[in-house]
């Protein structure tokens, strides 16, 4: 969608058993599989994310704190592009460039709320970067549920740093996470939260949790009913 302002224009969009893996070849690794930004009201369901440097979903928007005089809110990336990150719509913000946001102030401007992400498959995630998870939110808006997603890490890497599974990082806030089921093994905490959250009857741990087999089952019998993920390797692979 657009960055930070009132323009809602990107939403009720679907993503569904698509099968999306080894992402990163082309040389931007930061890229989770799936990122909204300034999107809501998204499906995000039933799929397999596979081989993954950094996080498999993520819900990535901005920091009120860069916002203020003096405060460009310019974040470089990899190419050297400055606001290339968000692109403020300065012309739309209630004082322009001079606009100072709260925590609770700037949650209208804050558009990726809303979304749904359910019942996905995710393996092999955070093979070569840190500080990120499989689930990660950071600076969205309100109201996204993450519900029913089946995790595998279980294989750590030497010297790797803050991998964790269901990642609520700076500025997320009513979000609901439930159900989620993890065999995550990393070298920090099994679960990050940084705001107001619920969390719901989820299981993170370093050896395979009881039903995975179960669910991973009923996961892949459900997406082969609503005819399978595209070009998929074989079942096998999941197991």
């Amino acid at each position: 969608g657009f960055g930070p302002g009132p323009t809602d224009v990107n939403r009720k969009n679907t993503i569904q058993r698509t099968y999306i893996h080894h992402t990163g070849n082309g040389g931007y690794m930061h890229s989770a599989a799936v990122t909204l930004y300034q999107s809501n009201s998204n499906d995000i369901s039933l799929n397999w994310l596979d081989n993954l440097p950094y996080a498999a979903i993520q819900i990535a928007g901005f920091h009120q704190k860069q916002f203020g005089p003096g405060k460009e809110c310019l974040v470089w990336d990899s190419y050297g592009n400055n606001e290339a990150n968000y692109k403020p719509r300065w012309d739309e913000l209630p004082q322009g460039k001079n606009t100072e946001f709260t925590r609770e102030s700037i949650k209208p401007f804050l558009l990726s709320g809303n979304n749904r992400i359910a019942n996905n498959i995710i393996t092999n995630y955070m093979t070569k970067l840190g500080d990120g998870g499989a689930l990660y939110c950071w600076g969205c808006g309100p109201g996204n549920v993450w519900d029913g997603n089946l995790l595998r890490r279980d294989k750590t890497r030497p010297g790797e740093h803050l991998i964790i599974a269901l990642y609520m990082d700076d500025e997320v806030d009513g979000a609901t996470l439930r159900n989620n089921l993890c065999w995550h093994k990393g070298n920090a905490y099994d679960i990050l939260n940084k705001g107001d959250n619920k969390w719901e009857n989820n299981i993170v741990q370093a050896t395979k949790p009881d039903g995975y087999d179960d669910r991973l089952k009923a996961l892949a019998d459900e997406a082969r009913k609503n005819g399978g993920w595209l070009n998929c390797p074989t079942d096998q692979a999941l197991i």
